[in-house]
C-alpha cells in the first residue's frame, strides 16, 4: 500500500476483528488474545462498540506466573466480567479519517489502537500501532529496481 496524505483509516484498518461481550470473563478474553497474538479487543453489544479491553487491563486484573517450563499459570478472579475492567467510551476513528489524523490521536492520547466506528457506533474495524509500524516500514523500504 502506498502512502499519500489521502490514505484513510478505512483503507488500513483490520476489518475482521475478534470482539468480546461485556459478560465474557477475563480469563476467556485473555486466552483469546494470547491465541490470536493481539493486545486489544473491542467489546461490543448488538454490533455497537461499548468499550475496549487491553492486555494491560487483563494483566492488572489477573496475576500471571511463569513456571520454569515456560507455562503460564493464571490466578486471580478469573470469572470477573470484562465489563468491570474495560475502558468505556474509548477514543474512536472514522473510516474516512486520514491515517495522519489517526496517528496524531494515538500519540496525543497515548493509545495503542483506535476502534473504527460508523455514525451509529457500529464497529467497522480496528487500527493499531502495529498497522502504523507496517506502513512506516513500507515507507522506509527502498525498493530495488
Amino acid at each position: 500500500m502506498r502512502y499519500t496524505d489521502k490514505l484513510t483509516v478505512g483503507e488500513l484498518m483490520l476489518k475482521d476483528v475478534i470482539t468480546a461481550k461485556e459478560s465474557d470473563n477475563v480469563q476467556q478474553v485473555y486466552v483469546r488474545m494470547l491465541e490470536g497474538r493481539f493486545r486489544h479487543m473491542p467489546v461490543v453489544k448488538a454490533g455497537r462498540l461499548v468499550g475496549i479491553v487491553s492486555d494491560r487491563d487483563l494483566r492488572n486484573a489477573l496475576v500471571i506466573f511463569h513456571d520454569g517450563e515456560g507455562k503460564k499459570e493464571i490466578v486471580g478472579n478469573r470469572q470477573l466480567n470484562v465489563a468491570k475492567i474495560m475502558t468505556r467510551e474509548p477514543l474512536v476513528a472514522d473510516s474516512g479519517d486520514s491515517v495522519k489524523t489517526a496517528v496524531r490521536l494515538m500519540v496525543k492520547h497515548k493509545v495503542g489502537c483506535l476502534p473504527v466506528c460508523d455514525d451509529d457506533g457500529r464497529l467497522l474495524g480496528l487500527i493499531t500501532e502495529t498497522d502504523m509500524l507496517r506502513l512506516l516500514e513500507e515507507l522506509l523500504t527502498v525498493k530495488k529496481k
